[in-house]
This record gives structure tokens, C-alpha cells and sequence, in this order.
């Protein structure tokens, strides 16, 4: 056996342990371990979907000499790439349930924004990581860890990490001992719908009362045409993000050259022709713009709010809540940023009056 590979047995352990670990962060009040929760329980899911993806390849690569193949090699370098990929495969393969797979993906995203942006919402953490170990650990148990073998025995003594389980056996069932060890893992969690439900209804909420303060007390734009005007202006920054730099090229070029006291063949009258040209260009190109968030998304968010308060499932009451969370993190990111755009215009006007 290869030496980054691992049997079985030691499969099952590292999630068994990984799995403990989620279980004892989450139970406590501490931010950074619900972090460290959702990362691994990412990490678990990922792990059991690329088992379960690997061998659905490598039957498929036996195989296809007598019927099509179902993953080409364009597939299989997507598959072991992305996540919602490997998703797809295990759901079809597996007719897994959309209420482990949509929390699963959910998490991932989550996942990402922690581990890659260091973004996260401390009010709804914890919440999201009960729901995201509540769906692994159904994974884990549909598909018993992702391992092949449905049992493995012969050994002269039970295993001591698996007796606190109270699976004593000198062999291992892999679908029995997976049910086993996710039922006594779940008990731990104490979770309940309602308690969901008003968790994420009280961030969304708690979230627009202060975006409408900060449009109050901070910005400017008090009409819904002058708060969308600047949001479209950062929303388009965002989508494109090297459109002004690619305009104001020839501009910045002049510019350098002054900046380093270089000769310059050109009167200020032509650079400033040139200046106004690429600004008139760039705004031409934000006037065409179609933007996605506008103000009255508050509006929209307050009626689906109302809307996920009466869900009826853990998986529609998260998904509600991660599609309204989307759409207001880019309203509070692109307000932030027209705030602070304005905290600077303002310090600017103040030091020029000051003769700065």
C-alpha cells in the first residue's frame, strides 16, 4: 500500500475523530470553534464525497469498453476539482437526499467565505454549524464513511476508540457502526427548528434595521434613486474590477512620467482632454450597466423573512436564510464602501479648507 494511502479501519477513525471534535466545538460559545467546526465538517464531507466519486470513476473507466462512459476525462478533472461536482456524482450515484446535499453545498459556501475571506456572521454561526453536522453526519451514515468494504474482520481484539459507542465486536460493520456512531453524536446537539428560525429571522432583521441607520447617519443618499445610483456605481466596480485601469492606461502613463520628473511632450490642456475621455468612457460603460441590488431588495428581504419564519424543514428554512443572507452582504459591502468613500471626500474637503 501506497504510504499516503490508509485502510479501512483508520478511514473511519479520522472521521469518527473529526466528527467528535465538531461536536465538542459547537457545544461551546466560542466563535473561533464554531470556525474550526464548519471548516472540518467541509473537510468531512468533501472527503466521503471524493471516496464515493473515485470509485464511481474507476467503474466507469472498467466499463467502458462495453457501454459509454459517464466521465470522460474533461468530467473527471471537474469532478475532483470542484465540489458541487462531486455532489452531483454522489447524488445520482447515491440518490442521496436534497436535505443532506443542498445543507452540504450551503456549508461549503460558508466554508469558503471562513476559511479564504475570513468572513463570517458570529450571530448565526453556531447555528449553521449544528445544521451543517446534523446533514455530515447523515452522509456519513448513507454512505458509511465512503468506504467500499461493507465489513472488515479477523482482528484478536476489539477497538478501544469504539467502545465509548459501545461496539465491542472484533470486526467491523461498516453501515451498522456508522448508524451507531451518528445517532450518539446527534443526541449531543441540541437543535430544534423554532430555535433556528428565530436565530436567522433576528440577523436578517437586526441587519436591515442598521443598514437603514447607516443610510440615516452616515451616507448623503437619502432617496431610493440617489441610494441605488451608488450602488450601482460600486456593483459595477465590483463585476468590473480592471475596466478602469485598462481606460485610464494612456493617462496614468503621462502621469508616472511627471511623478518622476521625466520629460513629458504634452501641454496640460491635451492631458486633461485625455483624462476627461477615459472618466466619460468608464461612466458611459456604468450607465449601460444593469444592476442586481437595488434598495427595494430591503423591502423584498422583509416579506421572504415573514416567508421563512413559516418553514417547515431545516433544509428550506437554511436555504431561505443563505439566499437573503447573499443579497444583503453585498447591500452592507457596497454601503460600507459608498461610507467610506464619502468619509474621504468629506476629510478632503475639511484639510483644503484647512489650506492642507
Amino acid at each position: 500500500m501506497s504510504r499516503f494511502l490508509t485502510d479501512e479501519i483508520t478511514q473511519l477513525k479520522i472521521i469518527v475523530e473529526q466528527l467528535e471534535l465538531c461536536c465538542d466545538f459547537i457545544n461551546e460559545t466560542s466563535v473561533t470553534k464554531h470556525r474550526v467546526a464548519i471548516i472540518l465538517l467541509d473537510n468531512i464531507s468533501e472527503i466521503i464525497l471524493q471516496r464515493l466519486c473515485s470509485r464511481a470513476i474507476e467503474f466507469d473507466d472498467f466499463t467502458k469498453w462495453i457501454w459509454p462512459q459517464k466521465y470522460p476525462e474533461a468530467k473527471k478533472i471537474n469532478i475532483n476539482r470542484f465540489f458541487d461536482k462531486k455532489i452531483k456524482v454522489v447524488t445520482k450515484e447515491k440518490k442521496l437526499s436534497k436535505q443532506i446535499t443542498e445543507v452540504i453545498s450551503i456549508g461549503h459556501k460558508y466554508r469558503n467565505a471562513i476559511c479564504h475571506r475570513d468572513s463570517y456572521n458570529p450571530a448565526v454561526i453556531g447555528s449553521i454549524a449544528k445544521v451543517l453536522f446534523i446533514a455530515v453526519t447523515d452522509l456519513f451514515t448513507k454512505t458509511s464513511c465512503g468506504i467500499e468494504a461493507a465489513a472488515i474482520g479477523g482482528y484478536k481484539e476489539s477497538f478501544e476508540w469504539l467502545v465509548p459507542y459501545g461496539i465491542k465486536e472484533t470486526y467491523i460493520d461498516f453501515p451498522r457502526v456508522s448508524k451507531i456512531i451518528s445517532k450518539k453524536l446527534e443526541n449531543k446537539i441540541h437543535f430544534d427548528l423554532s430555535a433556528l428560525i428565530v436565530v436567522f429571522c433576528n440577523d436578517l432583521e437586526q441587519r436591515i434595521r442598521n443598514i437603514k441607520s447607516q443610510i440615516d447617519k452616515e451616507l448623503p443618499w437619502k432617496t431610493p434613486e440617489g441610494i441605488n445610483h451608488i450602488l450601482k456605481w460600486f456593483e459595477f466596480q465590483e463585476k468590473n474590477p480592471d475596466l478602469e485601469d485598462k481606460l485610464s492606461m494612456e493617462y496614468r502613463k503621462y502621469i508616472y512620467k511627471i511623478a518622476k520628473n521625466k520629460p513629458v511632450n504634452i501641454e496640460p490642456a491635451q492631458l486633461k482632454q485625455i483624462e476627461e475621455k477615459f472618466k466619460r468612457e468608464y461612466h458611459a460603460k456604468v450607465d449601460e450597466y444593469r444592476q442586481n441590488i437595488s434598495y427595494s431588495a430591503i423591502f423584498r428581504i422583509e416579506g421572504k423573512i415573514k416567508k421563512m419564519a413559516k418553514g417547515k424543514s431545516t433544509v428550506e428554512v437554511l436555504s431561505q436564510y443563505a439566499m437573503l443572507d447573499e443579497t444583503l452582504s453585498k447591500l452592507e459591502y457596497y454601503l460600507d464602501l459608498a461610507a467610506r468613500e464619502w468619509d474621504r471626500i468629506v476629510q478632503r474637503e475639511i484639510d483644503l479648507s484647512r489650506g492642507k
